[in-house]
């Protein structure tokens, strides 16, 4: 046997040993014990044999040792910790062994992502687990996706075709029966980014360009409709590509546009791919970008406004004026409002739904205020003013001292002035009743209290006081004639109390279960309380907190709910209120007490409710 074969099975025989070796201690210890044994190695032997060693091994893993071992000594910036390609593809192998495994457990009918909420109802298939799960996996795939492609990294995958394959397993695997499996699966951000990154990479390695792209995005989208991309994610991707790219979609696009394959799309207000077409027309033909908005007013009112603003910049205003009364047509219905609006009969914050949540949106601001600027180029001076009261309304609206002087101080017809502060008074009134649970008894016109009092009495003069004085009064003598009043009065009377309480800035030391139980502060928070309680403290009576409390001490009994009204025989609601009434009457209290055991003395879950709370 010659020298040269014997050198070459003793040099396979040591890799064949040492290869054995290696996988024995991956095996026998913990992956702390082997890096202990490989930092004791390396600390011991020769430079000149770590090279020798080091020669052995494939160039990446070379390469990655090295560095690992001698790492740059720049200290400004941090960089990543070196991974060999094998640990790479080993990594990504791993996430779609776990991708395999949810999409198994989503297509078994008694797996995790099957959910009942009781058992008389039927199960459903929770969609929005499973994507956040494969959301989970696709964020830590993105960053191992371009290198995943370039090196074709086990196992080779298709994003399009393996979502695609995932809707129709788990959608033919689980049962007709169980509910929402067939309702869609709304890809979140980085299952979108992957998606599209990974087609990229594909198109471009077969020499396609980017509207190449955007076409076999588009005949996917087509193909599977149970799939929905983020619009966000999206745009967001297209967003980054090169101004060569973008201009070749933007092409493709203009060219294809009344292709019946793209014209739906391109035309509909809620489309990504309409979104795309509005961002390259925004980059490449501003003008043609504001025929597309104006078209789809009718789809989305907020498309108008660049629209409009184009306009006044040109000082075309009677074409404003036409492209604002398109857009709020467009605003009004989206709202669900069928009547038309004007800005001299009513209140714009009034009609639109958003404002009776919170602050009104930047672009409803916007649109009055472009609306003001259209009819002060048409010289309509009484308009100019009623939309000057609408912003007030829009930023004051809950500043009852702001919307009155703005009513006086602001130069509109007498018309204009009594239907937007009718406008103003109507939804102060259904905003603050909204806050309360005990209105739905009460019909149209057949129900009077103190606010809508109060609100007419101020918008006279402050000073006069006398009607509103009267009328409060009355209302509390008819309650103690009523033996039982609506719900709706037991609510005014509730908000009338706290308002006058935080007046007085009562302690409540002597009340606390009458505050907490009967009064419920929390309900009663209104955005516009500060200035409510302001000017009933300047219009009410003087001893009308001592009549109210009166009241309450006297007649808390009537409004105590019964103990046959319990639910499932939990009577911790009576026992709280019988805690409040104590407080308050300690009298009526006792002959309550004697009249429930009477009457009441076969519930025991009652007694033991009141037991415990210290009532019996």
């Amino acid at each position: 046997m010659s020298q040269k074969n014997t050198t070459s099975r003793e040099t396979e025989k040591s890799k064949t040993s040492q290869e054995s070796v290696g996988k024995s201690l991956l095996t026998a210890l913990t992956q702390q014990e082997v890096a202990l044994v490989l930092d004791a190695l390396l600390a011991s032997l020769p430079p000149t044999s770590l090279e020798t060693a080091f020669h052995q091994l494939p160039n990446d893993t070379q390469q990655t040792v090295q560095k690992i071992l001698n790492p740059s000594p720049s200290r400004e910036i941090k960089a990543e910790t070196p991974t060999s390609l094998a640990k790479l593809e080993q990594t990504w192998s791993n996430l779609w062994k776990k991708w395999n495994n949810i999409v198994a457990e989503a297509s078994d009918e008694e797996g995790k992502y099957i959910e009942q909420e009781h058992h008389w109802e039927p199960p459903y298939f929770n969609n929005d687990a499973l994507v956040e799960d494969l959301e989970a996996l696709a964020k830590q795939m993105s960053s191992l996706l371009s290198t995943a492609y370039e090196h074709k990294f086990s196992p080779k995958v298709d994003f399009a075709k393996i979502l695609e394959e995932m809707a129709d397993e788990i959608t033919n695997a689980l049962p007709e029966w169980i509910q929402s499996v067939d309702e869609g699966f709304y890809l979140e951000n980085c299952l979108t980014t992957c998606l599209l990154q990974w087609q990229w990479l594909k198109t471009q390695d077969e020499g396609l360009n980017a509207f190449d792209f955007i076409q076999k995005i588009r005949e996917w989208d087509e193909r599977t409709k149970q799939i929905g991309l983020d619009s966000d994610a999206f745009l967001d991707f297209f967003i980054q590509l090169s101004d060569a790219d973008l201009q070749n979609i933007y092409e493709g696009l203009t060219a294809h546009r009344e292709a019946s394959f793209w014209k739906t799309y391109l035309e509909n207000a809620r489309s990504k791919w309409y979104e795309l077409y509005l961002y390259c027309l925004e980059k490449y033909a501003p003008e043609r970008r504001l025929e597309t908005l104006r078209a789809t007013i009718n789809q989305q009112w907020t498309n108008g406004l660049p629209v409009i603003e184009d306009l006044l910049a040109k000082e075309a205003y009677q074409e404003s004026l036409s492209v604002i009364k398109k857009t709020l047509e467009s605003l009004l219905k989206s709202n669900h409002q069928e009547r038309s609006w004007s800005a001299e009969s009513s209140l714009f914050a009034t009609i639109s739904g958003e404002f009776y949540h919170g602050e009104p949106s930047g672009d409803k601001v916007t649109l009055l205020r472009y609306y003001q600027q259209t009819a002060q180029g048409l010289g309509q001076s009484e308009l100019v003013q009623a939309l000057q009261l609408q912003l007030t309304a829009c930023e004051n609206r809950f500043n009852w001292s702001v919307m009155l002087a703005a009513f006086k101080e602001v130069k509109v017809s007498e018309i204009t002035r009594q239907n937007l502060f009718q406008s103003w008074r109507n939804y102060i009134l259904r905003t603050t009743e909204r806050r309360f649970g005990e209105w739905g008894e009460r019909k149209a016109d057949s129900f009077s209290w103190w606010l809508p009092w109060l609100l007419d009495s101020i918008a006279d003069s402050p000073q006069e006081t006398k009607e509103f004085q009267r009328l409060i009064e009355q209302w509390l003598t008819d309650f103690e004639k009523n033996e039982k009043p609506l719900r709706q009065d037991f609510s005014a009377l509730r908000l009338l109390t706290h308002d006058l309480a935080e007046i007085r800035e009562e302690t409540w030391h002597r009340y606390p279960n009458f505050q907490t139980v009967i009064l419920h502060p929390e309900s009663l928070k209104t955005p516009d309380a500060q200035s409510r309680q302001s000017f009933l403290e300047q219009l009410a009576p003087k001893n009308l907190w001592n009549k109210v409390m009166t009241y309450w001490q006297n007649h808390l009994d009537l409004w105590i709910p019964q103990p046959e009204t319990a639910h499932k025989s939990d009577y911790t609601q009576q026992a709280n209120w019988l805690l409040a009434l104590r407080e308050l009457s300690p009298t009526i209290y006792k002959n309550l007490l004697a009249q429930w055991r009477i009457k009441h003395k076969q519930r025991r879950n009652l007694w033991k409710a009141l037991e415990q709370m210290g009532l019996s």
